[in-house]
């Protein structure tokens, strides 16, 4: 799920995200992008855009987040690849798909540029481990 704010001026604007009031670490972008979305990220989004010369809020933006279908047959929503750290650990995209190889690796198929800071386009070869 993203969030994008559009500014100009001179200078550059900066940016700062807010969660129910609260400064989001390391959100400093014009998109502010949420993953594997839960009950836990229901809430306000915010966003102050500032330069040299002027500072704004945007109103909040209210996140609901809708439980999850449960029973047979449904998505295991417990199941999050995740995308690391930063993107520093695993795809930095969307992976689509995926296959056991015999020799225990995993094939891994997607939307990511880079696996662990390691150029793909959008193939790769892990190691399973258990």
């Amino acid at each position: 799920m993203s969030l994008v704010v559009s500014a100009s001026g001179n200078p550059p604007p900066s940016y700062q995200w807010f969660f129910n009031g609260s400064p989001l670490v390391g959100a400093t972008d014009p998109t502010l992008r949420l993953f594997n979305v839960r009950a836990t990220h229901q809430g306000a989004y915010s966003v102050v855009v500032r330069n040299l010369d002027d500072e704004v809020m945007s109103d909040d933006a209210v996140l609901t987040v809708l439980a999850a279908p449960t029973g047979t047959g449904k998505p295991d929503i417990e199941f999050y690849a995740g995308l690391g750290s930063n993107y520093e650990s695993g795809p930095n995209n969307v992976v689509n798909a995926l296959a056991v190889q015999p020799d225990g690796r995993i094939l891994i198929a997607g939307n990511f540029t880079s696996y662990s800071g390691v150029p793909r386009r959008g193939l790769a070869r892990v190691l399973m481990s258990w």
